[in-house]
């Protein structure tokens, strides 16, 4: 029989997950006291934390309010659902705090580090849809030569050699057209000038 905490046998208490991201801007000592003043909160709601699992500063896959990192730190904590609510309100007006969400989570749940979580597997689909594990970049050793592209496609130049008599042609053809349009105005002009009812 598994040991239970006082608190899972208060009637109506429930676990709960809080994930912040703390703006890098306060530093390390300032983003832990943030984090202290946050447990206070959660300890004088009645709550009890009974796990903590600080990640340090991290990369954001998109700008948070102009910030690119941020500090993440994640507790779990019992307490009554009463109290969600207005921890919620009070975490949203924080300006030094970027995000934070609160997750309900079952009893059963058994908290894992970030720091021995498997790094995730990356990988890509052939052109048959089937699952293939993305291998690690190469590396380029500093003595191997970098290879370059130059001129190894031998059909360009044929091609722009290809077209070039059809671009020949096609500016005789706009000459055509320019010398036939100017004559056009010409005439226009012409019977404009020699119209007698016209005074200039």
């Amino acid at each position: 029989m598994s040991k239970t905490s006082a608190s899972e046998t208060q009637e109506g208490a429930k676990k709960y997950e809080l994930m912040i991201i703390v703006n890098p801007d306060i530093g390390e000592l300032g983003a832990k006291n943030r984090l202290n003043e946050i447990k206070k909160m959660i300890t004088a709601e009645a709550g009890e934390i009974f796990y903590e699992d600080v990640w340090g500063m991290r990369d954001m896959s998109y700008a948070i309010k102009k910030h690119r990192q941020g500090w993440y730190a994640v507790l779990d904590f019992i307490v009554d659902p009463e109290k969600i609510k207005e921890m919620n309100d009070t975490m949203r007006i924080d300006p030094e705090l970027l995000r934070h969400m609160i997750t309900a989570l079952p009893f059963s749940y058994q908290p894992k580090s970030f720091a021995v979580l498997p790094e995730p597997e990356v990988y890509k689909f052939d052109k048959d849809g089937k699952r293939i594990r993305e291998e690690a970049k190469p590396q380029i050793r500093k003595d191997e030569p970098v290879k370059k592209v130059e001129e190894t496609e031998t059909a360009k130049p044929k091609a722009v050699k290809e077209q070039e008599p059809a671009e020949e042609t096609k500016p005789a053809k706009k000459e055509e057209v320019k010398s036939t349009s100017l004559e056009d105005v010409d005439a226009k002009l012409r019977s404009i000038i020699d119209n007698p009812d016209i005074n200039f």
